[in-house]
């Protein structure tokens, strides 16, 4: 924790303030670009007739992807060492992958059926 504390404080309080400007420019860039892609998906979602729980899903998901990558760039403001966080979030992300491998494979599928919208006449 005091190791932190140095590499924020090392270069002075006209740093600190460079940095803590940088800080809320990328908190302000991510939360617009999250917020302009939500709004371009459920938008898609509404014209192509997508139901609106699968586009909040989806959202979701985008919003959170945004968030990671805007506290990772958080972290490399401050100098710290992302090396290994991004190393272990890479690993638990391919375990998890891995394991609900079907269950995403499934959730695709569902989203793909629900735009494409197969008609209810069987040819025999």
């Amino acid at each position: 924790m005091i190791m932190v504390l140095e590499a924020i404080f090392d270069a002075g309080i006209t740093a600190l303030i460079e940095k803590i400007v940088y800080v809320i420019i990328i908190i302000l860039t991510a939360s617009a670009i999250a917020k302009l892609i939500t709004m371009i998906i459920s938008r898609f979602g509404k014209r192509s007739d997508v139901p609106e729980n699968v586009t909040r899903v989806v959202n979701k998901i985008i919003t959170y992807f945004i968030g990671f990558i805007g506290l990772v760039l958080i972290l490399d403001v401050f100098k710290l060492n992302i090396n290994t966080f991004l190393a272990s979030f890479g690993i638990v992300g391919l375990i998890i992958g891995l394991s609900s491998q079907t269950i995403i494979s499934n959730f695709i599928a569902g989203i793909i059926i629900i735009i494409e919208k197969p008609s209810a006449s069987i040819i025999y």
